[in-house]
């Protein structure tokens, strides 16, 4: 059993994380996915990039307004759907991004 103000405090540790913040992202068709990447905006923290074991990008804000698109893909002539395994907005110009996938 463990406690709900000490999460991953072990005994004799020095290290107590503290949850400091959630987002939900309920959609009916995003329940069977898994996030395989985070990345939070530098400059505009209430913008994220969220990428999944499907290969979406989800561009999600924590706060209003919605942005659009707020689901990137792959258009890909195969079926097979690839990992995102890392995300990183440009520094300078906030419209772009780069996403790496899975092989």
């Amino acid at each position: 059993a463990g406690s709900e103000t000490d999460h991953g405090l072990v005994p004799g540790g020095k290290i107590k994380l503290i949850p400091s913040t959630s987002f939900s992202i309920f959609k009916p068709e995003l329940l069977s996915i898994q996030i395989s990447s985070l990345c939070v905006d530098g400059v505009n923290t209430n913008t994220l990039l969220i990428g999944t074991d499907m290969g979406n990008i989800l561009r999600h804000m924590r706060y209003k307004p919605r942005l659009n698109p707020r689901i990137y893909s792959l258009e890909s002539t195969t079926n097979i759907n690839q990992k995102v395994t890392t995300l990183s907005i440009h520094p300078s110009s906030h419209c772009y991004f780069l996403a790496g996938y899975s092989t």
